[in-house]
């Protein structure tokens, strides 16, 4: 119980930072925008800095998101099954998630490690945002673990 409010705890603060990420990203654009449609001169970067942010805000929110129950589901197939048959769809689906999350958290962490190139334009280090890939992958991987164990007792669970 302590790991996972700890977990828990850090995917939030993950989640703040993905939100902190967005408004500097509507900042930009609207600057890039503005300056090349009234001036005649974009930001130099827009492109980089959007893509890194945008990186930021989609990484660092995905285990919110699945914490909060927030990722699409597709229920017209599970909606027609008993509870224990979507019991038994949840712990494969998740069963296969967090084989497929794993992968990415390790070659987001080896990737991220190994790089040393930078940016084109502003000389922006890549690595910290490739790493990123493995620190949101891996907080994604603790939640879908939390809702794994949820979802083999729900299927153990008598129905009643």
């Amino acid at each position: 119980m302590r790991m996972r409010r700890l977990v828990e705890r850090a995917i939030r603060l993950a989640a703040w930072a993905a939100v902190a990420a967005v408004v500097p990203l509507m900042l930009v654009t609207t600057a890039d925008v503005a300056g090349r449609d009234f001036l005649g001169k974009p930001l130099a970067g827009t492109y980089e800095l959007s893509e890194y942010m945008l990186a930021v805000a989609v990484l660092l929110g995905a285990a919110w998101t699945q914490q909060v129950k927030g990722h699409v589901a597709a229920t017209f197939v599970a909606a027609r099954l008993n509870r224990r048959a979507r019991a038994a769809c949840r712990v494969l689906t998740l069963a296969l998630c967090l084989i497929v999350v794993a992968a990415l958290a390790w070659q987001g962490f080896a990737i991220g490690l190994e790089e040393t190139g930078v940016t084109d334009q502003l000389r922006i280090p890549r690595a910290p945002f490739k790493t990123l890939v493995g620190v949101g992958a891996a907080l994604l991987w603790f939640q879908l673990l939390f809702d794994f164990v949820d979802a083999v007792a729900e299927l153990g669970r008598r129905q009643g």
